[in-house]
C-alpha cells in the first residue's frame, strides 16, 4: 500500500501523481491519498481511497456541506471525480461517511473521542490506520472504526502524537457496543 499526503507545498504536482497512480494500478498496490483543500479533484483521479476532512471536502467538490444531504452529494461528487473505490469524509465530532463506489448506500461512523486536546495529527493517523487495516483484510466499515478509535486517542494527546496498538485495543474496549 502506499499512502499520500498532500500538504499543497508544491511536492506532488498533478504529473508525479498521476505517474504514482498508474505505477500502483499496474502493480494492484492500493493508494490511500489525504487530500489539500488547495489541490484541484483532478489531481487525485487513480485513487484508491481519499480521506478528505469537511473543509476539503467541500473544495473538492465545490459546494458548501451544511446538512446530510449536501455531505451526501459532496462525497458522491467525489467519488465520480475521482473515480475512487472509497471515500471517507472526517467529520471531527460528527464522525466519518463513507461513500463507496460499488454501493450506493452512505455510512455514518460516529466518533470516539473522549477528550479534546488537540487535533493535530488526526487525519494522518486516520489514513494510516484505515490503510494498515484495509491491507490487513478489514472491510472499510471496520477501517474506519478502527481509524476513528486511533483519531480519538491521537487527539486526547497534546501535539501530534502517535498511537499504540495497545491504546488502540483500550479504545475499542471502552467504546465496547458503540463501535461494533
Amino acid at each position: 500500500s502506499v499512502i499520500v499526503e498532500d500538504y499543497a507545498k508544491g511536492m506532488l504536482p498533478k504529473s508525479l501523481l498521476e505517474k504514482i497512480f498508474k505505477k500502483c494500478k499496474s502493480k494492484k498496490v492500493f493508494v490511500a491519498v489525504d487530500p489539500n483543500a488547495k489541490t484541484s479533484v483532478e489531481h487525485y483521479q487513480g485513487a484508491s481511497l481519499l480521506t478528505p476532512n469537511i473543509k476539503e471536502a467541500e473544495a473538492l467538490a465545490g459546494m458548501k456541506i451544511l446538512d446530510e444531504a449536501s455531505l451526501i452529494q459532496a462525497g458522491q461528487l467525489i467519488l465520480d471525480e475521482t473515480r475512487a473505490q472509497h471515500v471517507v469524509v472526517t467529520r471531527g465530532k460528527d464522525g466519518m461517511a463513507i461513500f463507496e463506489r460499488s454501493s450506493n448506500e452512505v455510512k455514518l461512523i460516529p466518533t470516539f473521542a473522549r477528550e479534546v486536546f488537540d487535533v493535530s495529527g488526526a487525519g494522518d493517523t486516520v489514513i494510516a490506520m484505515m490503510t494498515l487495516a484495509l491491507t490487513a483484510g478489514a472491510s472499510m466499515e471496520a477501517a474506519a472504526i478502527l481509524a476513528n478509535l486511533a483519531a480519538g486517542v491521537e487527539v486526547g494527546k497534546r501535539g501530534t502524537a502517535t498511537v499504540s496498538p495497545e491504546e488502540v485495543l483500550l479504545a475499542l474496549e471502552f467504546f465496547g457496543s458503540v463501535a461494533v
